[in-house]
C-alpha cells in the first residue's frame, strides 16, 4: 500500500469506519443504505472504493455497479434520469459505462500539499451515499417503468417554451 492510501486508511480510522484493502491501492468500505439495495445481494449496503491518484492528486470514492442496465427496456429514460441528476449535484456524478451498461457514481476531492481532512473525507462520503440512497424509488420506478419524475418534465417544458 502506498504512503497516501495508508494515509486514507487513517482517516478511515479516525471516522471510525471499517475498510478492506484491495488490490491497486484501494480501500473498500460497506455502507448500510435505507432505500438503496444492491441488486447482487439483496442488501441494503453500498459498496465504496477508495483510491489515491497521485498523479493528479485527488481521492475518489466511488460506489460501482450500482445498477445495470442491460436488461432494462427503459435505458433512455433512466439514462436522462441519472444525467438530470448530474446536474442537479454538485459533487457526485453518475456514469454510464456504455460497453456493458453499468452506473456507477462518484465523487473526486482534489488535494494539494496538503492530503484530505477527515471532515471533508466524510463530507464526500456522505454526498456520494445520499446521491444514491435518497432517490433511490426514483431511480428504480425509472428503471422498472420508465416514468420519470414530474419535476424533469416541467423543467423540460419550461426550456422548449424560451
Amino acid at each position: 500500500m502506498n504512503q497516501q492510501t495508508k494515509q486514507l486508511a487513517t482517516l478511515f480510522d479516525e471516522l471510525e469506519i471499517k475498510y478492506k484493502e484491495r488490490d491497486n491501492d484501494c480501500l473498500t468500505i460497506t455502507i448500510p443504505t435505507e432505500n438503496y439495495i444492491d441488486y447482487e445481494d439483496g442488501q441494503k449496503t453500498l459498496l465504496v472504493v477508495a483510491y489515491v491518484d497521485l498523479e493528479e492528486k485527488f481521492v475518489r470514492l466511488y460506489a460501482p455497479n450500482i445498477m445495470n442496465l442491460r436488461d432494462s427496456e427503459h435505458i433512455d429514460k433512466v439514462s436522462q434520469l441519472l444525467l438530470w441528476m448530474n446536474y442537479r449535484k454538485d459533487l457526485t456524478r453518475f456514469e454510464l459505462d456504455l460497453t456493458d451498461q453499468e452506473v456507477r457514481c462518484s465523487v473526486t476531492i482534489p488535494f494539494g500539499e496538503e492530503f484530505v481532512t477527515p471532515e471533508l473525507l466524510q463530507d464526500n462520503l456522505n454526498s456520494l451515499i445520499r446521491a444514491i440512497d435518497n432517490p433511490w424509488e426514483t431511480i428504480e420506478e425509472a428503471l422498472k417503468t420508465g416514468k420519470l419524475p414530474d419535476a424533469l418534465y416541467e423543467k423540460r417544458e419550461r426550456f422548449r417554451k424560451s
